[in-house]
């Protein structure tokens, strides 16, 4: 429900589709509280992927995505947080290339002028509510597949 987030939308993002859920693991820190996620998962037209989260990590930001091709491999280290170190890698039969992005705004600073650009000048917002919907079907049911309890809103 918190990093599991971010590895679920770079998925559906990469993937430009909607997966399903084939199986997922849980470790739980208390009762229906997980600290570990894993899940598979499948698409439509044949491709896999598979998610890894975890709030209690030996290893900070050890955060990346990658994607494995038919030519080649792309990684993505730490895409959520550009401002602790940022680096796409492409490996293939024909090169290896590294990149690494200087200089990046935090997050939040990105995601308030983001926010400020929409709210002051009408530009697009990167991330609709019907993103953030499809985001939390997938996690729903990460959480079934897992044996948990299906997360209601709680009423204030």
């Amino acid at each position: 429900m918190d990093v599991g987030c971010y590895a679920v939308h770079i998925l559906r993002t990469l993937a430009g589709a909607e997966p399903v859920v084939r199986s997922a693991t849980a470790k739980l820190l208390r009762p229906n509280v997980d600290r570990l996620m894993q899940a598979e998962l499948a698409f439509a037209d044949g491709r896999t992927g598979s998610i890894t989260a975890s709030m209690l990590s030996s290893r900070l930001f050890a955060i990346n995505a990658r994607v494995i091709g038919s030519r080649g491999v792309l990684q993505a280290l730490n895409p959520i947080a550009p401002q602790y170190r940022h680096r796409l890698t492409v490996n293939s039969a024909r090169e290896r290339r590294a990149e690494t992005v200087e200089r990046q705004p935090s997050s939040y600073t990105a995601q308030l002028q983001a926010f400020a650009a929409a709210v002051l000048r009408r530009e697009p917002y990167p991330t609709n509510v019907d993103d953030a919907t499809a985001n939390m079907r997938v996690i729903d049911a990460c959480y079934a597949a897992a044996g948990l309890p299906r997360r209601e809103p709680t009423k204030s």
